[in-house]
């Protein structure tokens, strides 16, 4: 485990805190989790049981299957909404450059959303303990175009329940990102034209479509979040806050590839 991973964990442990008796279920929901994760199989689950997971027990849930992960975090997804935050890390085996092939015990379920993915050059700086936006675009040293690649571990798939979905990183399997734009702050990001491709084929071309367009926004919600937890978003990380194109999915030997106005592709094939 790394340091980064450690820290992570250690801030929502709860299998070694004598302090804390642990739910016997959720035990064992994070160690079935995490097998599946790293083996590629589904996790048998009842939507009564799913449903009673809260936000604690999700994120403990989420971070013992971050820490039997191999890799460090090399990122986050999130997703902001006007009442709410979530979110998860990528993990550094599951962050990968265009082009990117992928097998199916990582894609499963084959979910693919075009996403714009933000890489910070250095860790943001808080000031009176509150990331700001300008503070977090100060971090920022381009952008890059990307694919999340979805996969449920549970067997209740799209339809699992919130938090549930959280405890299992948020169904990121995969994250692909093409090469880093540095002229990003040119972007307007409420109108960028994107443009999802299967097989050469486009199945989806949007202008501005992403839910909300206030990336940096979400991003500073997100580091304040982490801040709560004592961790920071560190340099070389990607975040990524949500689709332009929806959600769609893709099959064995397809050939994905985003396209956002004024960037490299990003692309991932599925053997």
């Amino acid at each position: 485990m790394t340091n980064t991973t450690r820290t992570l964990y250690k801030k929502m442990e709860w299998c070694s805190n004598k302090n804390m008796m642990p739910n016997i279920n959720d035990v064992s929901i994070a160690r079935e989790l995490a097998s599946a994760n790293l083996a590629g199989y589904v996790v048998t689950a009842d939507m009564s049981v799913l449903a009673k997971i809260d936000r604690g027990r999700a994120l403990q849930i989420q971070a013992y299957v971050a820490s039997k992960m191999d890799g460090r975090i090399a990122g986050y997804k999130v997703a902001a909404f006007s009442d709410d935050l979530i979110w998860a890390p990528v993990m550094q085996g599951r962050l990968l450059t265009t082009p990117a092939s992928l097998p199916k015990k990582i894609y499963g379920l084959g979910g693919v959303e075009c996403e714009l993915a933000f890489h910070f050059s250095k860790q943001p700086v808080h000031r009176h303990s509150e990331f700001t936006v300008g503070a977090i675009a100060d971090a920022i040293d381009g952008v890059s175009a990307a694919i999340e690649v979805v996969n449920s571990r549970w067997s209740t798939a799209l339809s699992t329940p919130r938090n549930a979905m959280l405890a299992d990183m948020l169904s990121n399997a995969a994250l692909v990102v093409g090469p880093i734009n540095h002229d990003w702050k040119r972007t307007q990001f409420d109108r960028i034209t994107a443009e999802l491709f299967v097989n050469g084929s486009s199945v989806h071309r949007t202008r501005g479509g992403h839910a909300d367009g206030d990336h940096l926004g979400a991003i500073a919600r997100l580091a304040n979040n982490l801040l709560n937890r004592e961790i920071s978003i560190q340099p070389g990380a990607f975040v990524t806050t949500g689709s332009y194109t929806g959600f769609h999915i893709a099959e064995s030997g397809d050939a994905i590839e985003a396209h956002f106005e004024g960037y490299d592709s990003a692309s991932v094939a599925f053997a």
